[in-house]
């Protein structure tokens, strides 16, 4: 619980901040997000792939969408040990979900305090709330951060900015996690010849979205456009982005 508050605290405060790229002004939380994502569809450096994203992003009171996920050999290196035994212990890992969990948290913290800089660990008490309140909190702030994301670079609010086919069903993926954390994306595939994004949920059940003409929407199994992608942003928790980031 420890490793989830310190990182939602961080995810809050970060999605108060500004960062200017080249191409768009934006929040460090979509800074943090987009490269993240990037990460994930780099297949020869692959540091969070899409259910570790899920998971530190969206999800971090399910730790089940872990269970297939491994660790990469070379994060083993590259982590700091803090005992010369550390290293031995990383083959358990994988078979203790709570140990996997906080092993990727912890990465996520390394990974943010490059952006943000160093930030202090918090310690979890009741007073904090329960998992699943301080996981909503964390929903809130993510949410609102890939609204602004796909509105950007899946619908073409910039005109330069817009996603590979594989971002985009990424950026969907996360967000539709969001709006359904009990039937959270577990796995995402990616159908290139009729740019479409195929997401498959908890409970094996399936969702299609892609581009039918000028629209993007859900595709419904006859092949029909169903809820269109603005209609679902314009749907989506929350109506409006969090202001305030709890120290």
């Amino acid at each position: 619980m420890d490793k989830v508050l310190t990182t939602t605290a961080v995810i809050k405060a970060l999605s108060l901040r500004t960062f200017h790229s080249f191409r768009a002004v934006k929040s460090g939380l979509q800074y943090a997000i987009e490269t993240m994502v990037d990460d994930s569809i780099d297949t020869e450096n692959v540091l969070f792939d899409f259910c570790i994203t899920n998971f530190l992003m969206a999800v971090p009171d399910e730790k089940d969408i872990l269970s297939n996920t491994g660790i990469p050999a070379y994060t083993l290196i590259e982590e700091p040990a803090e005992n010369p035994g550390r290293m031995n212990i990383y083959a358990d890992i994988t078979h203790d979900p709570t140990q996997k969990a906080n092993y990727f948290l912890n990465l996520m913290t390394h990974f943010i305090n490059k952006i943000r800089g160093y930030s202090e660990g918090m310690t979890y008490t009741t007073d904090c709330g329960t998992l699943e309140e301080i996981a909503n909190e964390r929903r809130e702030r993510v949410a609102s951060a890939l609204n602004g994301i796909i509105r950007r670079r899946i619908l073409g609010e910039s005109d330069d900015d817009e996603a590979s086919l594989s971002q985009k069903c990424y950026y969907l993926g996360l967000y539709l996690s969001t709006q359904s954390p009990q039937s959270y994306i577990k796995e995402v595939i990616i159908d290139s010849t009729s740019d479409t994004c195929i997401f498959i949920e908890k409970n094996n059940d399936q969702k299609r979205y892609g581009k039918i003409g000028d629209i993007w929407s859900e595709i419904n199994s006859d092949g029909q456009p169903g809820e269109s992608l603005v209609r679902l942003l314009q749907l989506g928790h929350p109506q409006d982005p969090p202001t305030q980031a709890t120290p």
